[in-house]
């Protein structure tokens, strides 16, 4: 009988985690949009601080996605920042709605002085911003949700077998 409660517990706690595993896909999205984010920062200081052009401090960034684009860039001195960016993030399998703010971003820094470049940096941030906190809410709201379903389905699964 001991054996059976204690099997029951781990059939409970694996489904419970199955379920938690389920739903940290958002909260991971939410990791990759803050990643993002830092990126942007830095890429507006080495940009619009030091001065840098965009193809040599996209390769200063951390995500493979911005050292694509830089060497789209440098392969083909003619390309965008726009067009190197729907080049990377379509090899990289870019989540389209964490893609839009920087697609719409690298769309205006071509069009846009200086001076107005520091104001769609900070759009471009803030809109990011916005989303990791959506796609942080969501994934925790789909943690707790997803954990409840996995236990009372471990629970049903354990009272069949019994």
């Amino acid at each position: 009988m001991a054996a059976k409660i204690i099997i029951g517990l781990l059939l409970i706690a694996l489904c419970a985690l199955s379920g938690r595993a389920l739903a940290m896909k958002s909260v991971f999205e939410a990791d990759a949009i803050r990643r993002f984010q830092e990126d942007i920062v830095f890429l507006k200081m080495l940009t619009l601080e030091k001065r840098l052009p965009a193809a040599q401090a996209l390769t200063e960034l951390k995500e493979p996605v911005f050292k694509k684009m830089s060497a789209y860039m440098t392969k083909d001195a003619r390309l965008s920042l726009k067009d190197a960016w729907r080049k990377a993030a379509a090899n990289e399998n870019i989540k389209p709605d964490a893609g839009k703010p920087v697609e719409m971003l690298f769309g205006a820094l071509e069009c846009l002085l200086r001076e107005q470049q520091s104001a769609q940096y900070e759009r471009a941030h803030e809109d990011l911003k916005r989303l990791e906190g959506e796609k942080r809410n969501q994934g925790i709201e789909r943690a707790r949700l997803y954990t409840s379903l996995g236990a009372v389905m471990g629970v049903c699964v354990f009272l069949f077998c019994v």
